[in-house]
């Protein structure tokens, strides 16, 4: 790899794990609906140059932004208000294994024994972290960071 993709790669690592704790000050301040809206119409804004026209039905791509844009930052910024952002940070990284296991609830994907291995310590690391006994949480709102997941 050369230097600059190196740079790229870890400009992208350094943005990803501010992310969380930008957000966790910011919905301190703003309700978490207005950062969801203030999130997207910030990146419409950026990516409008590069629209195109499309062939789909609109509908479609206005139920698919709701539920992936709205419905999932609206919870996970939700739960935010009450969790810390590291703990924020390591639920969404469950959406990873809950995937893989709605896939083969869902679409009879086939899980082979490494994947089950996986998320099982992926399960595993998040009881033990959640199940530390002198972390204080809101159960309410770990819960809407875990639906978000």
């Amino acid at each position: 790899m050369q230097p600059r993709d190196i740079m790229a790669a870890g400009a992208i690592v350094l943005l990803w794990s501010v992310n969380f704790s930008v957000n966790k000050i910011a919905v301190s301040q703003l309700p978490p609906v207005l950062m969801v809206a203030m999130r997207f119409v910030l990146i419409g804004a950026m990516l409008a140059p590069l629209l195109r026209p499309i062939g789909k039905p609109f509908w479609r791509i206005a139920l698919i932004a709701f539920t992936l844009g709205g419905l999932h930052f609206g919870l996970f910024f939700s739960g935010l208000k009450g969790i810390g952002a590291g703990m924020s940070a390591i639920v969404a990284q469950l959406a990873v294994p809950f995937s893989a296991v709605l896939a083969a609830a869902f679409f009879r994907e086939r899980t082979g024994l490494p994947q089950v291995a996986g998320m099982a310590i992926a399960f595993a690391g998040i009881y033990v972290i959640v199940g530390e006994p002198r972390l204080e949480f809101d159960a309410l709102h770990l819960g809407l960071a875990v639906a978000s997941a």
